[in-house]
């Protein structure tokens, strides 16, 4: 019986990554992705101490990895996008002028 062969697949292994860390309330979270041939593997780390009642502390540490067909980051700036809303100031400036200018009682629907 012969060896197996390795066989190129022909595609590149210039494959993207990223990673970014925050830290807030002593809690630190760590976000990586790894570019797959059919999506993206992100990986999710969280890690805190945890202080008990008798003055003693333990530090945590939880990893939760997922496959996203699609690149993350792309998700998360649509997600930012479209939590941001569009106000049109001279609207808002024309409405509370008309009802500042407006006499007797105010209706609304």
């Amino acid at each position: 019986m012969s060896s197996p062969e390795i066989v190129s697949t022909g595609k590149s292994s210039d494959k993207e990554t990223f990673s970014f860390s925050k830290e807030q309330d002593g809690i630190k979270k760590t976000v990586r992705g790894e570019e797959v041939e059919n999506g993206w593997i992100v990986t999710v780390d969280k890690e805190w101490e945890e202080k008990s009642v008798n003055g003693t502390s333990e530090w945590k540490f939880n990893s939760w990895k997922y496959i996203s067909p699609v690149d993350p980051r792309e998700l998360a700036k649509e997600k930012e996008d479209v939590q941001k809303p569009v106000i049109n100031t001279e609207d808002a400036v024309s409405w509370l002028k008309s009802v500042s200018d407006s006499q007797g009682l105010l209706i609304v629907t």
